[in-house]
């Protein structure tokens, strides 16, 4: 059994009038707001679920080759790991109806050394990279990081926002080379 999502853009007047079914591998139901990729680029929007739909394959609502995934429920961005709280940097509005891709970056104020669960936690996730954030290349190694990482440290938080200023396209104190890196990473 699968289960889909029918959802209205609500923050993209081209597309609110209509609606689009997408495949969840979350529990949603009617009314919830979630964030869903849109056009050929895939950009998260927000979207409104308008009704669920269970069945089998061959019942889908739309061909089963060409449906995208829900992405994430709106506000889902505080995971813990091992008792270690993060945030999830997708999820985050960059411009009028655009918000940041999820498993990219992950946020967390608290160092390393932290226990092997932790890390299995956070690699089933899909953190593949552990970047201090205090040292001085931190922002560029999170910038050419493939997959997710973990940006950790005491200036983590602080050094997070000049990075969320870049993919907004604002002035942040980054290189020009490594905020299109961003933008590239998070869009």
């Amino acid at each position: 059994m699968y289960l889909f999502a029918a959802l209205r853009f609500i923050e993209d007047e081209n597309i609110s009038d209509r609606v689009y079914w997408y495949l969840s591998e979350r529990t949603c139901s009617a009314g919830g707001l979630v964030l869903a990729p849109v056009g050929a680029r895939s950009r998260l929007q927000l979207a409104r679920v308008e009704r669920t739909l269970s069945c089998e394959a061959q019942d889908a609502p739309y061909d089963m080759r060409l449906i995208k995934r829900v992405e994430a429920a709106y506000g889902e961005r505080r995971p813990v790991f091992g008792g270690m709280p993060c945030t999830e940097f997708g999820g985050l509005k960059y411009d009028g109806k655009r918000y940041t891709r999820f498993r990219r970056i992950l946020v967390a104020e608290d160092c390393p050394p932290y226990s092997q669960e932790t890390e299995r936690e956070l690699r089933a996730y899909g953190a593949e990279t552990f970047i201090c954030a205090d040292g001085q290349d931190g922002q560029e190694r999170l910038a050419r990081a493939e997959g997710c990482a973990l940006f950790y440290g005491a200036q983590a938080k602080q050094k997070a926002k000049a990075v969320l200023s870049a993919v907004r396209g604002e002035p942040c104190g980054i290189s020009e080379d490594t905020a299109e890196l961003f933008r590239n990473k998070l869009r």
